[in-house]
């Protein structure tokens, strides 16, 4: 196939101008793409599927969150029950998480929140699609990634 001719070929290859191609490789490169599609369909397939919007990336954090919930909400470490729970996703040698425990912990102690605790390795947090430190998790919502203290405030508020 010409398409393992160029991977293979010189580092030539790799410079070829696409948009000034002769007749000759054009015809090539139509009938390899061609190939490739059919023996491929897939590759349509996703090409023509819409994107998720937002709303679709909100619904499927809603319910992820509804289908791990019981085990999220198990064990809070500080806080008292009814208040909003808030999980805080910690990993290993994570200053952000240690300043942000920290400060949850203060406020869990104050009322305004039941802290949880998710280690970033767990398979809860694969299942809510968190792989960043620190991240939080809310009842109703996931926040990915690392945020001011304002904000975190702003959200137990919803």
């Amino acid at each position: 196939m010409i398409w393992l001719g160029l991977l293979a070929g010189p580092l030539q290859a790799a410079e070829t101008d696409f948009q000034h191609l002769t007749q000759a490789e054009r015809s090539v490169l139509g009938q390899e793409l061609r190939q490739t599609l059919l023996h491929n369909p897939d590759i349509v397939a996703r090409a023509l599927r819409p994107a998720p919007t937002f709303q679709d990336n909100v619904q499927a954090d809603h319910d992820r969150l509804t289908q791990l919930g019981p085990s999220l909400w198990a064990n809070p470490v500080a806080g008292p029950a009814g208040a909003p729970k808030v999980a805080i996703l910690l990993g290993p040698g994570c200053a952000a998480c240690e300043q942000m425990t920290r400060i949850l912990t203060e406020w869990a102690k104050d009322g305004e929140l039941q802290l949880h605790t998710l280690p970033l390795e767990s398979d809860a947090a694969r299942a809510l699609g968190l792989d960043t430190a620190p991240s939080y998790v809310f009842e109703t919502m996931i926040v990915r990634g690392d945020v001011p203290e304002i904000a975190l405030r702003k959200y137990l508020r919803r």
